[in-house]
């Protein structure tokens, strides 16, 4: 029992080995009984998702915002590892995480503005700065758009230590639990700090984290 409170991984391996009862996935191997949170339904549907389109590279991941209980898991059967693989690019996710840094320090609100140079999709601090196009952009049409000179120049003006901490708060770096954390590097200055911000580099996460995060 202990290990199974402990341990993500450890209750995943033991999902997979388990079976619908009664409406519910259930694990008994004699002594212990596990009755878990996947909806049967809802996982049938994502297989069948999976089957139709052949996918061979995939990871699906649906959490209920309000308990946290997963309600689906799914690998494709080539890379059974998906789900806990904690290397993929956070990219614009990291958004989530900057801009309720913001609005938790009271930097900015969702009806903000800010001057920004380049274009939404402009992947460079150094455009963003030194760009001929500035634009007055809006933080709430700038989540909705993934507009990363918004975010860039918003991480900007909160700081790698705000940054760092609010990452922190959402999981990344941390090693309990058995489960696939994101990792984020610490930025060397305020270029890396505005690509940081934007998710464009120095972090990566996995499926099941990233379910969380958003």
């Amino acid at each position: 029992p202990e290990l199974l409170l402990s341990d993500s991984s450890f209750q995943y391996e033991l999902f997979k080995r388990s079976h619908i009862e009664n409406g519910r996935y259930v694990y008994k191997d004699g002594k212990f009984k596990v009755t878990f949170t996947v909806d049967p339904e809802l996982q049938s549907i994502v297989e069948r998702v999976y089957e139709g389109f052949r996918v061979k590279y995939g990871a699906y991941v649906a959490v209920e915002p309000e308990t946290g209980a997963v309600l689906a898991l799914l690998s494709s059967t080539k890379y059974p590892d998906l789900l806990f693989r904690n290397t993929f690019p956070t990219a614009s996710t990291f958004k989530i995480i900057t801009a309720s840094a913001a609005l938790e320090t009271d930097l900015a609100t969702p009806q903000s503005e800010m001057v920004c140079g380049g274009t939404a999709d402009s992947c460079s601090p150094s455009v963003w700065l030194n760009s001929v196009y500035m634009r007055k952009r809006r933080f709430d049409e700038s989540f909705a758009n993934s507009a990363n000179p918004f975010f860039g120049n918003l991480g900007r003006l909160l700081g790698k230590g705000v940054i760092m901490e609010f990452a922190r708060r959402f999981g990344f770096n941390r090693k309990d639990y058995g489960f696939p954390w994101g990792k984020v590097e610490e930025p060397a200055g305020d270029y890396h700090i505005a690509l940081l911000s934007a998710g464009l580099k120095g972090a990566h996460t996995s499926p099941l984290h990233q379910a969380f995060v958003a």
